[in-house]
């Protein structure tokens, strides 16, 4: 309850009229309150739990607690806040157990929202566990649909890569995000969701090439990108061969239309004899061979996530 005091939601209690009044200009109404007792108590919630949630089996529980993710996602929302960055590198946390994945992103639907806008936050360290978050829940091929189909949350890794590389926060953040579309394009899914946000493709065509315009060596985002363009080129063939094989199979069956000539009660074999209807052949052009279409398996990026 300390964590979502003051919060507004799920029952949390509700700012004051006193605290709106002396509430002073871009201050956060999370830290408004005049308890100083309230934020000492906050503090040592959040070195609990950050604690607590950096071991495997303590991580698996934690997600499973309703009000304790909600909680922190109710904090995560207030930017302007010194909790904001707290309670971000506790989910982030969380989503490195591969089985919280799905719990977190089909349970909590509010999360993908708020991850999308941690993205854009001021604060550097609550931006860089916003997108190691998505990193991780990218991993779950369950998760890799609900994650591109979020709104702006392939605008926002594609805008995050597009800033150069630089140091510390922008070359982390720039890995993360490029890591996660990598993952992304891994579901057939998601393909239209790469093709429909501007300069998502041109951008990791920028990206793979940037060891060739610098005459460097290959780091691991540029890597990233070429992998990521292999598979979305995969994706695309993918419907192109599927496309033209059922134009094929249509035409054939229009070829063979002409047969409709013949009387529905008989058929001819290849002696030319009558055959009655209703053997293999029954069917006016004859049989159809089966379609097969091949589905692809494009191993994910997989790594030792506890190491």
């Amino acid at each position: 309850s300390a964590l979502s005091n003051v919060t507004g939601g799920d029952g949390s209690k509700k700012p004051s009229d006193a605290m709106m009044k002396n509430k002073k200009p871009n201050e956060d109404i999370y830290d408004a309150d005049p308890n100083r007792f309230l934020h000492g108590a906050r503090l040592s919630v959040f070195a609990c739990l950050l604690c607590l949630v950096k071991t495997q089996e303590n991580a698996f529980f934690m997600a499973r607690e309703e009000i304790i993710v909600k909680a922190l996602i109710g904090v995560s929302k207030h930017h302007s806040s010194t909790s904001h960055s707290r309670s971000m590198a506790i989910l982030a946390h969380l989503t490195r157990h591969p089985k919280n994945s799905h719990q977190l992103v089909f349970k909590y639907t509010s999360l993908l929202p708020m991850l999308q806008g941690a993205t854009a936050s001021h604060d550097k360290e609550a931006r860089r566990y916003a997108f190691c978050a998505l990193q991780n829940l990218s991993m779950d091929k369950s998760c890799r649909a609900p994650i591109a189909h979020s709104p702006k949350i392939i605008w926002s890794l594609t805008e995050r890569c597009k800033a150069k590389g630089g140091v510390g926060d922008n070359d982390e953040t720039r890995m993360a995000a490029m890591a996660t579309l990598q993952n992304l394009s891994d579901e057939p899914a998601n393909l239209i969701q790469f093709t429909i946000v501007r300069d998502c493709i041109g951008t990791i065509i920028q990206i793979a090439r940037e060891d060739v315009v610098k005459c460097e060596k290959t780091d691991l985002t540029s890597f990233m990108a070429k992998n990521t363009l292999v598979t979305l080129s995969h994706w695309f063939r993918k419907i192109a061969t599927s496309g033209s094989e059922r134009m094929g199979n249509g035409a054939n069956r229009a070829a063979l239309g002409n047969m409709a000539c013949i009387p529905v009660d008989r058929q001819y074999d290849t002696l030319g004899r009558v055959s009655p209807v209703g053997g293999s052949n029954g069917s006016p052009g004859g049989t159809r061979t089966q379609m097969l279409l091949y589905n692809a398996r494009l191993a994910p990026t997989i790594y030792d996530q506890w190491s």
